[in-house]
């Protein structure tokens, strides 16, 4: 899809499917753009060896809430989503270490 599509549409007078068209576009600038940063979350809590040490303590993987909720809201999260998160990920490091 391209912007040429959009402009023959619009020249034909076919705004439904200029619409459609502007919106499949942005669609899939999203996803791209999403699937970019959940690779990157990914790859930051959930692989084994290529975890970090976000609270700066020098071990990884022991990281407190606060910490992991922090590095969420500073990837843009809000900060209610991020405090969630972060008890989701450090229950389930709990749980993985008994």
């Amino acid at each position: 899809m391209s912007s040429k599509k959009v402009f023959k549409q619009i020249l034909e007078e076919n705004a439904v499917g200029a619409r459609n068209t502007v919106r499949e576009m942005l669609y899939s600038k999203l996803k791209h753009k999403l699937n970019e940063k959940y690779i990157e979350v990914s790859r930051t809590y959930f692989n084994e060896g290529k975890m970090e040490d976000v609270d700066g303590d020098g071990q990884v993987g022991n990281d407190t809430e606060d910490a992991i909720a922090t590095k969420f809201m500073k990837m843009g999260m809000p900060k209610d989503k991020a405090v969630a998160k972060a008890k989701s990920i450090t229950a389930k490091k709990k749980k993985n270490k008994k």
